[in-house]
């Protein structure tokens, strides 16, 4: 892979040379390891690592560099290494919150992938497949500025497909639906329609939905482990163990992630919102307008409910989500406040320092 190949263009060049200044040259993250990246450059591919002072000076966790994001590289003598120094700003991210809750700021934001322009959510047609998971990833992937896909997979080992579109479109809200199953190959080429030249997309799912042997059958050769699912309700193992960027035949981009068993949400009230479109609009027609719409009189959508025009699984989701959200807001306001109070308290010893030092050299 080459960096035109990659999906960079005449406005991400703007923006690079804007903010950087030669001997610095522009890279994507192509992939995301421990102790460092692989980048895509003019030139090829290359092994990377932060500079020193890119990292000091960068406080959050969700500031680094992600796969999918654009940097601005040196090359080291070595031409196959190089250093990264800084960070183009995103137009997209999926992220969620850091499983350990607490990372070097004291933020919790943990960015997976950038600038992607499509999510593919895998969910598979068996005892896996979960409306409430899909809830979250769609408030996920709205809150991060993508354009959302649902992708059901493994349709060759479902006998009736009519149960599980019609749980799915209740909650899709004009979200496009693919059936596929890679296998067989029925839907690769609906999806490909997709996947144009220069576009980025991500795959996201839970272990077993099939993301592997997608990304095989899209690929048209084997780039990823495939592992059977376990016989414990049709749950999957991790084949998947680190986000990889891929160049598909047709020149679109694609990301493959590992399954992810947390996907807490690091969100805000609009990709929420776009989530439950539907319980917001009928939330308008309730009595009072902080209706919580539990017992309250004149609730419009404890009625719809009762006349079966909103299932009741879909309003304890909008509940337990919602809750989610103001936790973590109170969370990150909290960890400002303390932020901010150790910063007041740094300058204010700076400044007794100072004046004790002048004192002294009067």
């Amino acid at each position: 892979m080459n960096i035109n190949e990659c999906g960079w263009n005449d406005q991400l060049a703007k923006d690079f040379h804007s903010l950087f200044k030669p001997p610095l040259l522009p890279a994507r993250i192509a992939a995301q390891y421990k102790s460092h990246y692989s980048i895509v450059h003019e030139s090829g591919e290359a092994r990377a690592t932060l500079a020193g002072r890119f990292l000091h000076n960068t406080p959050r966790d969700a500031d680094l560099p992600a796969v999918g994001d654009w940097v601005a590289v040196t090359k080291a003598d070595e031409e196959s290494k190089a250093v990264i120094h800084g960070l183009l700003p995103r137009r997209s991210k999926f992220s969620r919150t850091a499983p350990d809750l607490e990372q070097r700021s004291g933020t919790a934001e943990q960015v997976l992938v950038a600038n992607i322009d499509l999510a593919l959510i895998l969910s598979s047609l068996n005892e896996e497949f979960s409306l409430r998971r899909i809830e979250r990833y769609l408030t996920m992937v709205w809150n991060g500025g993508a354009v959302p896909l649902l992708v059901l997979t493994k349709v060759d080992e479902c006998a009736d497909r009519s149960e599980f579109l019609e749980a799915i479109g209740d909650i899709a809200m004009g979200v496009p639906v693919l059936l596929t199953s890679a296998v067989q190959g029925e839907g690769l080429d609906a999806l490909r329609e997709y996947l144009k030249p220069g576009r980025t997309a991500v795959m996201l799912g839970s272990s077993g939905v099939g993301k592997s042997t997608l990304m095989n059958a899209l690929m048209g050769r084997d780039v990823t482990e495939v592992a059977a699912i376990s016989d414990y309700k049709d749950r999957g193992r991790h084949t998947t163990t680190h986000r990889q960027l891929y160049l598909l035949p047709q020149g679109s981009i694609i990301i493959d992630t590992p399954g992810l068993r947390e996907i807490h949400l690091w969100s805000d009230e609009e990709g929420f919102g776009r989530t439950f479109q539907d319980i917001e609009e009928l939330a308008a027609s309730c009595r009072f307008s902080d209706c919580r719409h539990g017992e309250e009189p004149g609730c419009a959508v404890q009625l719809a409910i009762v006349n079966g025009e909103l299932n009741e699984g879909r309003l304890r989701s909008f509940h337990k989500l919602q809750r989610e959200i103001a936790y973590q807001e109170n969370r990150i306001s909290a960890s400002t406040a303390r932020r901010e109070e150790r910063k007041r308290s740094k300058l204010y010893k700076e400044h007794r320092k100072m004046l004790r030092l002048r004192n002294r050299l009067k």
